[in-house]
């Protein structure tokens, strides 16, 4: 009996911890959109195609250097906890 319990209350509170974290991601999602088109709104030169394409050739460096770390990071090969 007391096994059953412990187990639900587990249960819904790493319901309430995937509800809360998904609310974060949410509400960054909605300030990422927000700043995207106040950007817009704000500036002729934002959307342009040389604008974006400046923006990925620049991510692309960051990128290339951070997806193969989070996998190393993910997959267990490096332990970053001592």
């Amino acid at each position: 009996m007391a096994s059953t319990q412990t187990q639900s209350a587990t249960t819904i509170s790493q319901s309430r911890i995937r509800l809360r974290l998904g609310a974060h991601e949410s509400i960054l999602g909605i300030i990422l959109i927000v700043a995207l088109v106040a950007m817009a709104l704000l500036s002729d030169q934002f959307f342009t195609i040389d604008n974006l394409l400046n923006q990925a050739r620049l991510m692309s460096e960051v990128s290339l250097l951070a997806l193969p770390m989070t996998y190393v990071i993910i997959t267990g090969g490096i332990d970053l906890s001592a």
